[in-house]
């Protein structure tokens, strides 16, 4: 039936009205409407025996409007209803941080799958291995003001002293030197000359006195008895009329503490031989 204001319960007696029926009327003192329950009946009078308590504290403006939606919320018996008419799916039963009751984003902030993975993680350490930096830099400590280089990030994460050695460019420069005196003869070299540490050879010279004429001379320098000229076009060679071949650099660079040196004579000048020479080995070794 439809609301009845007070002024209007005398029509109540021709309505189909029980004893038991609740019935909304609009209670002007209070601008509301309250929903009664009738006691007893008669032809002029109703009786009001009870009250919804709710609904005698319900106060909405006078502009409310509940949608359908709205109806279908408030009129859910359980919190766990209500939830599933939000489509809340499972977030009443997610295991959520104490830390994030007092958490505050701005409302535009987007958390990624990588910021995800790392705000739950439950210790500095474990964030540490999910940014992927070393472990050492948790107790490390910088001045505010430090600034490291695209080069100090290549020495600082050096794991011992040699590589760092090798990160600054930190070597020693050596040179082995085989003398040949006289006149120039073919032969393989005697006389040898051991390395006791590892080193890397980097370039052979030769020089002579007297210069070779008619043809050029030429040079070889072996590791343990084999050429480390493989490409043999690049063996230090002295022009006809010339005195020196400053620069020849071998195939064969890298030595090793007990490997050792020996020089052969391959070719001498047809008409005059050459005459007092010396052949060195220039090499690299990083401290």
């Amino acid at each position: 039936m439809p609301d009845l204001r007070i002024s209007a319960l005398p029509v109540l007696a021709a309505v189909d009205i029980a004893t038991g029926d609740e019935l909304p009327f609009f209670d002007a003192s209070a601008a509301e409407t309250k929903r009664v329950t009738v006691a007893s009946l008669d032809s002029r009078w109703i009786q009001v025996t009870s009250l919804d308590a709710d609904i005698a504290t319900l106060v909405l403006p006078a502009s409310t409007t509940i949608s359908a939606f709205g109806a279908t919320l408030i009129d859910d018996a359980t919190n766990t209803a209500a939830r599933t008419t939000l489509g809340l799916g499972n977030a009443a039963t997610m295991t959520v941080d104490a830390d994030l009751a007092t958490l505050v984003l701005p409302a535009s902030t987007t958390i990624s799958a990588a910021g995800a993975a790392l705000i739950d993680d439950a210790t500095a350490t474990a964030q540490i291995a999910t940014l992927g930096l070393d472990a050492d830099i948790a107790t490390l400590v910088l001045p505010a003001s430090t600034t490291i280089s695209a080069f100090g990030a290549t020495l600082v994460d050096d794991a011992n002293a040699a590589t760092a050695r090798t990160t600054l460019g930190i070597i020693l420069r050596g040179e082995k030197e085989f003398t040949v005196p006289g006149t120039l003869v073919v032969g393989a070299g005697i006389l040898r000359v051991y390395f006791t540490r590892t080193v890397t050879v980097t370039n052979v010279w030769a020089s002579v006195a007297t210069a070779p004429t008619g043809a050029t001379a030429i040079f070889d320098v072996n590791r343990n008895g084999t050429t480390i000229f493989t490409t043999q076009a690049n063996r230090p060679t002295i022009a006809i009329s010339g005195f020196s071949d400053l620069t020849s650099s071998p195939d064969v660079t890298s030595f090793v503490s007990g490997d050792y040196l020996t020089v052969d004579v391959d070719q001498i000048g047809s008409t005059i031989a050459g005459a007092n020479a010396v052949v060195g080995i220039e090499f690299t070794e990083i401290i």
